[in-house]
C-alpha cells in the first residue's frame, strides 16, 4: 500500500504525539461486538443473521449451532486456536475459499481429545539422534586408538574425544528434554548416565579401545536410553478428553455464543462512541505468539504456532529512537521474546503498568511517541481476557471483567488529562480470535518475506524441520490473514460513532507508527510495506471532540455463568509437547526460564524471572 496522502500525513503528525496500543487476548470480532447496538444502521453485526455451524463437518445431516447473544464469561475449555484447528474452523481449501462453518466441529475435536495438532515424527527424531551420537562415538573411539598407538603426544586427544562425545550426547538430550519440559539438571544426569552406560558397554566388550564391539554396545546403550525418552514424549503428546463424550456435542456449540452488549459496558461504549475497525484481521491463522510478533516485527519468523524462544527480528521499536518508545507490562510479557529490546540501555524503556497511570497523571511527562501495553497474562489477577484464564474466584470476579476494568482505567486516565488526550490515539485490539466464531472469511495477504539470503536459509530450515514436525493440512505460505479481531480507535480527533471498513492486520501497527514517528525508515517486511495505516482516522475532524463520554467504573463481581458451563467436567490440562502447547501461561513460564538465563546482573539465576527482570530494568533506568 502507498504512503498516506501528504495532507493526511501532515495533519496526523500535527495532531498526534502519542500512539498507545493495548493488545488483549483471544477474542473474535463477532464474539465481542457481533451484537453491539451501534448507532450506525450499516453496522455489520449479527442481529437477524444466521450462520449455522454443524457439529460434524463430515455429516450432511449433522445438527448445527447458530450464533446467539448469551455467551458466559467462563468457558468449559479454552477453544482451539492452533494453526491446524483454525483451518478446520474456517473450513477452506488450501488456505482460501473459507466457509467459516467449522468452529463447532473444531471445538468438539478439542473437547473430545481429537484436536488437530502438528504430528511430531518421534521415530525420525530418534533415528537422527542415534546416528549423530554413533558418529560422535565412533570418532571419539578412533581418536582414542590413534592416541594410544601414537604415545603421549597424542594422549591429549583422549580427553578431547571423550568430552566431544559427552558434549554431543548432552546437547542432543538437552534438546530432546526441552520438548518434554525436563530441567537442565535432569538433562545433564541423563547425558552422564548415557555416557557411563556406553563406557561400561565397551569395557564389557573387551576393552575401552576395541572399536567395533564397543561401538555396537555404545549404540545399543544410547538406543535404549533414547527409547525411554521418546516414550515419555509420546505419552506427553497424547491428548485427553475435556468433557464426557456424551457432552461434547452440546458443549462445543458454546463457541458460537457471543457477548450481549450489557456484558461489555466499557468496550461496547467505546465502540459506540469512537471508531470501530470492522475489517481488522489477525495477521496469521495461528495462535498468540505469531500474531503478537507481527504486531512488533511484521513477521513471525516463519512460525504459525507457538515457538517459545528469543528472537532477533528487527522491530518497530528498533526503528524509533530509544526515547521514543516504552513498554508497560505486569509480570512476564510476550514481547520479551525480542531480547534486543531489553539488552543494555533498552531495559530502561520497560515499566510496570502502574507507572503508565503516573505518567499520564503527570500530563504525559515521559510518555513516549509509541507506547505498547501488555496485560497481565497469569496469576489470580490476570486481565488479558484470554478465555482460558476466565475461571471463578472466591470474589466471583473473572479475568474478562478485569480486562474491562483495565480498558476503563486507561481510558479514564487519558480523559482526565484533556491536553494529553488531544495529542493521543489509543488503539485497543486483540492478538487473535482464540477459536471463537467470526463470520467474515480472511482475505489474501502479502507474505512477509524480504527476499534476502536470510529468508532463503530460513525457508530451507523450515523444510528440514517439516520432515520431523508434519502439518496434517496443506503448507502455509503466509498469504492469508487470520480471523477478525475487535479493534477500537479512541481519540478526541476521531469521528464519533464511525465505522472504518479498511482492511487492516497487526502489521498496520508497524506501518502506522513508522509513518507517524520514523518516516525515513523503510519497511521491515513486505507485509508492513503493503499494510494499511490508520492515520486517516485522526485527520477528518476540524476540531477535537469536547464531549468525551464518562465511563462508569465496571463492576468486578458476579460473572454470568450458566449451570452447565460452570462445572462441565474435570478440566484436565491438554497434555502435549511445549512446542505445540496453546496455553499462554505455560508458554510464558517457559520463556521466563529463557529470559532468566539471559539476564545480566548479580541477581541469583534462580530468582523469580519477573522480579529479576524488573530489577534489571530499574538498574538501567537509574544508570
Amino acid at each position: 500500500m502507498a504512503e498516506p496522502p501528504d495532507d493526511v500525513l501532515q495533519t496526523a503528525r500535527s495532531r498526534i504525539d502519542h500512539v498507545v496500543v493495548l493488545m488483549l487476548e483471544n477474542r473474535s470480532f463477532d464474539h465481542l461486538l457481533g451484537y453491539l447496538d451501534h448507532p450506525d444502521a450499516d453496522y455489520p453485526g449479527l442481529r437477524g443473521a444466521s450462520y449455522p455451524n454443524p457439529v460434524n463437518l463430515d455429516d450432511e445431516v449433522s445438527p448445527t449451532a447458530d450464533v446467539s447473544a448469551d455467551a458466559a464469561f467462563v468457558l468449559a475449555c479454552d477453544p482451539p486456536h492452533g494453526h491446524d484447528s483454525i483451518k478446520k474452523a474456517m473450513n477452506g481449501h488450501r488456505w482460501r475459499d473459507f466457509r467459516m462453518n467449522g468452529f463447532v466441529a473444531a471445538y468438539g475435536d478439542k473437547l473430545a481429545g481429537r484436536e488437530h495438532i502438528p504430528f511430531i515424527a518421534w521415530g525420525r527424531i530418534q533415528a537422527l539422534g542415534l546416528v549423530a551420537a554413533a558418529i560422535v562415538a565412533a570418532a571419539a573411539q578412533h581418536f582414542c586408538r590413534l592416541s594410544v598407538a601414537g604415545g603421549f603426544p597424542r594422549s591429549l586427544l583422549i580427553t578431547a574425544a571423550v568430552l566431544l562425545a559427552l558434549l554431543g550426547l548432552a546437547l542432543w538430550l538437552r534438546q530432546v528434554a526441552s520438548l518434554i519440559g525436563k530441567t537442565r539438571d535432569v538433562v545433564v544426569g541423563v547425558a552422564a548416565a548415557g555416557f557411563v552406560l556406553s563406557a561400561a558397554g565397551q569395557a564389557v566388550a573387551g576393552g575401552f579401545y576395541r572399536q567395533w564391539e564397543g561401538l555396537g554396545l555404545t549404540f545399543a546403550a544410547l538406543g535404549a536410553l533414547s527409547v525411554v525418552v521418546i516414550r515419555q514424549m509420546q505419552e506427553k503428546s497424547k491428548q485427553v478428553a475435556r468433557v464426557p463424550l456424551t457432552k461434547v456435542a452440546a458443549t462445543s456449540t458454546r463457541v458460537m455464543r457471543c457477548m450481549a452488549p450489557e456484558k461489555i459496558p466499557v468496550l461496547g461504549e467505546l465502540a459506540r462512541q469512537f471508531v470501530v475497525c470492522t475489517n481488522w484481521h489477525s495477521s496469521v491463522p495461528g495462535a498468540t505468539w505469531p500474531n503478537r510478533q507481527f504486531a512488533h516485527a511484521a513477521t513471525s519468523a516463519g512460525s504459525v504456532d507457538i515457538e517459545v524462544g528469543l528472537y532477533d527480528d528487527p522491530t518497530i521499536f528498533d526503528q524509533l529512537g530509544r526515547d521514543e518508545w516504552r513498554i508497560y507490562h505486569d509480570g512476564m510479557a510476550q514481547v520479551m521474546c525480542y531480547e534486543r529490546l531489553w539488552e543494555g540501555a533498552n531495559a530502561a524503556n520497560w515499566y510496570p503498568m502502574e507507572r503508565f497511570y503516573q505518567d499520564v497523571a503527570a500530563g504525559g511527562r515521559g510518555l513516549p511517541s509509541y507506547t505498547f501495553i501488555e496485560p497481565l497474562h497469569d496469576g489470580p489477577l490476570s486481565n488479558s481476557q484470554h478465555p482460558g484464564n476466565n475461571q471463578e474466584t472466591t470474589s466471583g470476579s473473572t479475568d474478562f471483567q478485569r480486562g474491562e476494568y483495565l480498558v476503563w482505567r486507561i481510558y479514564e486516565a487519558l480523559r482526565a488529562n484533556p491536553d494529553l488526550f488531544r495529542r493521543t490515539l489509543l488503539l485497543i485490539t486483540y492478538d487473535e480470535h482464540g477459536g471463537l466464531f467470526d463470520h467474515v472469511p480472511p482475505p489474501r495477504a502479502e507474505a512477509p518475506g524480504t527476499g534476502t539470503r536470510k529468508d532463503r536459509i530460513a525457508y530451507l530450515t523450515r523444510r528440514l524441520v517439516a520432515f520431523f514436525v508434519e502439518n496434517r493440512n496443506s503448507p502455509f505460505d503466509f498469504r492469508c490473514f487470520g480471523a477478525r479481531v475487535p479493534t477500537i480507535a479512541v481519540s478526541p480527533w476521531v469521528e464519533t460513532s464511525r465505522l472504518d471498513p479498511t482492511l487492516y492486520d497487526h502489521s498496520s501497527i508497524v506501518a502506522s507508527v513508522r509513518a507517524w514517528f520514523a518516516p525515513g525508515k523503510g519497511a521491515l517486511t513486505r507485509r508492513d510495506a503493503a499494510a494499511s495505516t490508520f492515520l486517516h482516522l485522526v485527520a477528518g475532524r476540524s476540531a477535537p471532540r469536547e464531549d468525551l463520554p464518562v465511563l462508569l467504573e465496571p463492576a468486578e463481581g458476579g460473572p454470568s455463568v450458566d449451570a452447565e458451563e460452570a462445572a462441565p467436567a474435570p478440566r484436565a490440562p491438554l497434555a502435549q509437547p511445549a512446542t505445540v502447547a496453546d496455553d499462554l501461561r505455560d508458554q510464558l513460564v517457559t520463556m521466563a526460564d529463557r529470559v532468566n538465563e539471559a539476564l545480566p546482573g548479580a541477581d541469583p539465576p534462580t530468582a523469580d524471572a519477573a522480579a529479576r527482570f524488573e530489577a534489571h530494568a530499574e538498574r538501567a533506568r537509574t544508570a
